[in-house]
């Protein structure tokens, strides 16, 4: 399972947000590659920074957890562009850390995206399985993630995560067309 170096900025709400992207060669991040299996020869080594910005103060622990992306399941094959792959990962990372493990089981990408059929105004379908415990306003600070994530990512398809929990009365056909088509990006091991 790859894992994508961090290679952006701790923004104010502690989420990770991207670094500028090279647009000149190859639209990488720039000078830094972002999916071992997608480096560029011609881009140096990754160089393994953090940077708080000048509005915040130092936090080792957030810095030793955002070393690193949350590693996500995207096979050889999958429709999604490098970029996109980056988008996903800040997305899951993101998730991960403002949320305990008790809450999300599963986040999947899925709809036109993941077939592979998506056009230029296609989102980026995402289903995230809740536990019955997870808070309400879960959905909500998922969308906030979403948003966040896409700062400087305009360019890329939108980020669209539905909350699905057990007893919410979900369509069977959604289900269905998430079980499918679905990409699963991330799920809960179990212990």
């Amino acid at each position: 399972m790859p894992f994508i170096r961090r290679t952006g900025h701790l923004n104010l709400k502690g989420l990770v947000t991207p670094a500028p992207r090279c647009h000149a060669c190859c639209g990488a991040l720039r000078h830094e590659p972002y999916w071992p299996a997608l480096e560029q020869p011609h881009h140096p080594a990754p160089v393994q920074t953090l940077d708080d910005g000048p509005d915040q103060e130092h936090n080792p622990e957030m810095s030793a957890r955002s070393s690193l992306f949350a590693p996500i399941n995207c096979p050889a094959g999958t429709p999604f562009t490098p970029g996109e792959q980056q988008l996903l990962a800040i997305f899951v990372t993101n998730s991960l850390h403002r949320f305990d493990s008790t809450a999300i089981e599963r986040i999947l990408v899925f709809g036109s995206r993941a077939r592979g059929e998506g056009g230029e105004d296609s989102d980026l379908d995402l289903a995230v399985f809740v536990s019955g415990a997870a808070d309400r306003s879960i959905a909500r600070d998922l969308s906030d993630i979403a948003e966040s994530a896409q700062e400087g990512w305009e360019d890329l398809p939108h980020l669209r995560p539905i909350v699905i929990r057990d007893g919410d009365g979900t369509s069977r056909r959604l289900l269905d067309d998430i079980m499918q088509d679905g990409i699963e990006l991330w799920a809960k091991t179990s212990a």
